[in-house]
This record gives structure tokens, C-alpha cells and sequence, in this order.
């Protein structure tokens, strides 16, 4: 080979390899920002948080129909092939459904997280089939716990009280920290579970989940006055036949200061942010 010949093969080289890099950084790098994503699953809750480093958490699934259908829409959207994690509040079809659905279609979750008392739910032995048909570890979480994923931290406020019947007593509900942003997701917490509540640091919460989409048998005033969020968004369903949300907890949400999304109404509601601040909030009404 001449020495022209070797010294253009080097510099294609060296051309290819700083493409490459660039390309590395862009693609799997960084994008910059996290999104929260409020999925349109009916009368019931997911969420998807997408990292800045590419990492997927979903924290509930919606049913098995709404949630399924719901959740592989984002995930197409994003480009999505694999979960991170997926964290379930509790075992009832409206969290968990779509859940066990994505993980019968084939759709790669690397991880489960679920609360103490999950295996004493009727629920849990679709979501403990699945995982082991999948090969997929479930790893229940006791409150204080603390799981970063790519620098959204989540925090187990509760993890389930053995000692009630209800199984909206035995509730996962977490608080995710991205930076000084702090999400609240309260699942179908009772108003029992949220004097429970009230023993942890609520009061610099950002954003409320908020809990059983916003019946009246949840967000008491003093809760709501606790937390104090900037934002709440309530998941539920169009005309549902429970009647949520009650109008009792959209007036402690407004006394309250909060600005308030619905999902029957809004759609699906997307928020962007660094690690500082908000960037942007947006809305898609229909699927």
C-alpha cells in the first residue's frame, strides 16, 4: 500500500471513530431532559418517566385492555425496546393489568418492583406468573427504600399495612425526586393511608398523582393542604361510572392552590424537565 494510499485510510479512520463518538453521545448519551408522562388509560393509572440517559420506568399499568394498548403507543413513540423497571402501587386489574399484558407480549422489563404485602393480593399470581414465565425478578420494597434510576430517585413512603383487608390500605406509594422536581405518586391511597402519609415530608411536593382518581374516599383537605402541589393530575376515566373525580377533591385541589389536569379530559398529560425546572407541559386527547 502506498503511503498516500495509508495515510487517507487513517484519516477515514480517524473521520469514522469522531462520527462515531458523536453520534454515541447524541443518541445514548444524553437527551437532555426527563419526561413524565400521565398515560390516557381510562379509569385507571400508568405513568412512564423516560430519563435523560434513556432509561424507561413505568410505575402502574392501567387494565389489561386500556393500559396495554396505552403504554405500547408511548413506548413505539419513543423509540422504546426495553424497561428499566416497572413499579406496581398494588394488585388491582385498573394499575396492574396492562402490566402482565406487556410483559406476555414480549416487551423486555428488566426489573419489578412491588410492596411487602403484594403477595398476600389476589392479583399478584398473574403478575408472579408472568415474571417467572419471562424470567423477569419481582422485588418487593419496604418503606424507606430508596431506588435511582438514572437520576430519578424513588422513595417507598408506604409499603402496604398487613393488617388491613383493604387493598387500598396496601398501597406502593412513592415519591420521585429529578432534581429540586418532586412527583408525588399516591395510587388509590385511602384516606387512612394518608394520615400514614402525613409522617413523611410532603410539603415540597411538585406534582400529585393524585390518589384513587380523585374519589371522594381519598385527598382529604388536610392531605391536600399537606402536600401542597403545584400541579395535580388526576387519572380517570371519561363518564365513569364511580363518579370520579368528586367534586370535594377538585375544591381542596383549587383551596389548595393547585392547577389541575384530568385525563378524561386532557388526555395524556407530558411533563419535560432538567433537574431545575419544568420546561413544558403538554396534553394529547385521544389514542
Amino acid at each position: 500500500m502506498s503511503r498516500r494510499k495509508r495515510t487517507a485510510l487513517i484519516f477515514a479512520y480517524i473521520f469514522a471513530a469522531v462520527v462515531a463518538v458523536f453520534a454515541v453521545r447524541i443518541l445514548f448519551f444524553s437527551r437532555g431532559c426527563f419526561e413524565v408522562i400521565f398515560a390516557d388509560v381510562g379509569q385507571g393509572d400508568a405513568s412512564v418517566i423516560l430519563t435523560k440517559h434513556y432509561k424507561t420506568v413505568l410505575i402502574d399499568g392501567g387494565t389489561s385492555e386500556n393500559g396495554k394498548y396505552a403504554l405500547t403507543d408511548i413506548l413505539r413513540q419513543n423509540g422504546i425496546a426495553k424497561v428499566s423497571a416497572a413499579f406496581i402501587s398494588h394488585m388491582q386489574e385498573d394499575h396492574v393489568g396492562g402490566i402482565v399484558e406487556l410483559i406476555e407480549q414480549g416487551t423486555e422489563i428488566e426489573r419489578l418492583y412491588v410492596g411487602e404485602c403484594a403477595a398476600e393480593s389476589d392479583g399478584y399470581s398473574d403478575v408472579e406468573r408472568a415474571a417467572e414465565t419471562h424470567g423477569i425478578p419481582v422485588n418487593p420494597l419496604s418503606k424507606g427504600e430508596v431506588v435511582d434510576i438514572d437520576g430519578a430517585v424513588f422513595t417507598v413512603l408506604s409499603s402496604g399495612d398487613a393488617e388491613s383487608s383493604d387493598e387500598n390500605d396496601n398501597m406502593q406509594v412513592l415519591r420521585c425526586d429529578i432534581g429540586s422536581n418532586s412527583i408525588l405518586f399516591a395510587g388509590d391511597a385511602t384516606k387512612k393511608l394518608e394520615e400514614q402519609l402525613a409522617e413523611n415530608p410532603l410539603s415540597d411536593t411538585d406534582i400529585l398523582k393524585v390518589p384513587h382518581h380523585g374519589s371522594s374516599y381519598s385527598s382529604s383537605e388536610s392531605f391536600i393542604s399537606a402536600v401542597s402541589p403545584t400541579l395535580s393530575v388526576i387519572s380517570v376515566g371519561k363518564n365513569n361510572r364511580f363518579g370520579h373525580p368528586a367534586e370535594r377533591t377538585l375544591k381542596a385541589l383549587d383551596n389548595a392552590g393547585s392547577a389541575i389536569l384530568r385525563t378524561d379530559l386532557d388526555g395524556t398529560v407530558s411533563i419535560i424537565m432538567t433537574e431545575d425546572d419544568i420546561l413544558d407541559i403538554r396534553t394529547a386527547v385521544g389514542r
